[in-house]
């Protein structure tokens, strides 16, 4: 995801969570350094995914598990993440 204007990130989405609502909500909070309503850092993005495959809950998650889903109208966009998670022990 290159964009030369700044892009507002609008909504973020990890779909495939099914343990805990609390997984989800502590891999967003703890993990994800861009959050809704800033301006879309590829550095930061490219840490954060670093940051949820070192955490050890999904399977490696890889480029074509993300979507970005962007607008014509607004420089805005949609980051969706789709994780399959590891079986547990």
């Amino acid at each position: 995801m290159r964009r030369t204007a700044r892009t507002l990130i609008l909504g973020m989405m990890l779909a495939g969570i099914t343990a805990t609502p609390l997984m989800s909500q502590a891999t967003e909070q703890y993990s994800i350094g861009v959050k809704e309503g800033q301006v879309f850092n590829a550095t930061l993005w490219e840490l954060s995914l670093s940051r949820i495959n070192q955490l050890g809950y999904f399977e490696e998650i890889k480029s074509e598990d993300v979507q970005f889903k962007t607008s014509a109208a607004e420089p805005v966009l949609d980051i969706i993440v789709t994780v399959k998670e590891k079986e547990r022990k």
